[in-house]
């Protein structure tokens, strides 16, 4: 089997760390049916990616320039270049509605399905155009695509319920990594003056985040004595 993967739509934030950590953990002892992997993206995003013998990487001037051309690249040039593959893995969520090679997609971004989040947003916005768009385009994605692939049971449903169709598809969670666990670490249960608890919270700000609730809650544990610092 020779798999492409489409990665012309994923630049930053969790999009690019499931693509370099999935590729870090694939072993092709552990498929050996999988003769050749392709990853096409910007350079960008590639260089994320550490280079290993058991895949290659590629790139291409519409690639590495704005969304506009890189949706070109990825509706009118992939398909060509899908051909010569058995399997098109597009993780960014969209696919090519062109290709004639079997196409396999992955739902990461739950938000554009979520009417109740994104009409948060004024309705001009560019935040809410965006998700207009967005449920638009992978909802067809969705619909066109041979196998779609969801993190979570919930996340499945409510998307099906929009795109009125069921597939059976796969639900597979994103993994976490190795280095967050750590059997020798002391768990403190009790914050006094001399035993201070930080939190970090690592995030963009943004409304659907609904990080107000975060705040109140370290607001209610100061409130109870408890000496906490976040960040």
């Amino acid at each position: 089997m020779r798999i492409i993967i489409d990665a012309s739509n994923i630049s930053s934030g969790g999009g690019l760390t499931h693509l370099t950590q999935i590729l870090d953990a694939y072993n092709p002892s552990d498929f050996p049916e999988i003769k050749e992997l392709t990853i096409y993206s910007s350079r960008k995003t590639l260089s994320y990616i550490v280079d290993k013998p058991h895949f290659t990487k590629r790139t291409s001037k519409l690639l590495c320039m704005s969304l506009p051309y890189r949706f070109l690249w990825q509706q009118f040039l992939l398909p060509v270049i899908a051909k010569s593959y058995d399997v098109v893995f597009s993780p960014g969520g969209t696919i090519s509605f062109l290709c004639k090679t079997p196409s396999v997609t992955l739902s990461q971004n739950l938000l554009p399905f979520e009417k109740s989040e994104f009409k948060r947003y004024p309705f001009l916005s560019k935040m809410r155009l965006k998700m207009f768009l967005l449920r638009r385009l992978q909802s067809l994605s969705f619909k066109h695509a041979n196998g779609v692939i969801y993190l979570s049971n919930y996340a499945k449903n409510q998307i099906e319920k929009v795109i009125q169709q069921k597939k059976d598809s796969p639900i597979i969670p994103h993994g976490i990594e190795q280095r967050f666990f750590n059997p020798n670490r002391v768990i403190k249960r009790n914050f006094d003056t001399l035993n201070i608890c930080n939190i970090l919270y690592v995030s963009t700000v943004d409304m659907y985040k609904h990080q107000w609730n975060v705040v109140q809650a370290a607001d209610l544990c100061i409130s109870k004595r408890m000496n906490i610092n976040l960040k």
